[in-house]
């Protein structure tokens, strides 16, 4: 089970190299994107990319996926929760359940000392913030001096 935890740090370092551009002095959402050329989601924020295939496991169809933003506040926000799943080591147990849909993945756990309460949600990740062609306009209109 030590890949699940493997992967959500190498989300986490990766999306790391973004948080200046993101949550500096002046704020800027992050463009999400599938890249056919390396088949994996890109990550772009003032000139700097970040490929991630370690999602292409974590979100249904993600060569299928719109193009959209993950908002600063998102951002921040998909960084605690990772940071939290992280320092917790509980992705190491076992009976730990993923369930990927369109824009992130949750995660629940099974408490192997009482299996009668089920499963416990554990976190929620959400990767792009929206990728509709309303959400993208307020976006831009908002961040216009920016991107």
């Amino acid at each position: 089970m030590g890949k699940l935890q493997d992967d959500i740090l190498e989300i986490y370092n990766s999306l790391v190299e973004l948080s200046d551009a993101v949550l500096g002095i002046n704020p800027c959402p992050v463009s999400v994107s599938w890249n056919s050329g390396t088949n994996c989601l890109l990550f772009e924020c003032k000139g700097k990319g970040v490929y991630l295939r370690a999602l292409n496991y974590y979100i249904l169809r993600p060569d299928k996926l719109k193009p959209g933003w993950l908002l600063p506040e998102d951002y921040d926000e998909l960084m605690s929760s990772l940071s939290r799943v992280i320092k917790s080591s509980r992705l190491l147990e076992d009976r730990i359940c993923v369930i990927p849909w369109g824009t992130g993945f949750e995660i629940y756990m099974a408490d192997q000392r009482n299996l009668s309460k089920g499963v416990q949600f554990f976190g929620s990740f959400k990767i792009i913030s929206g990728t509709g062609w309303w959400f993208g306009w307020k976006t831009k209109h908002k961040y216009k001096n920016i991107l």
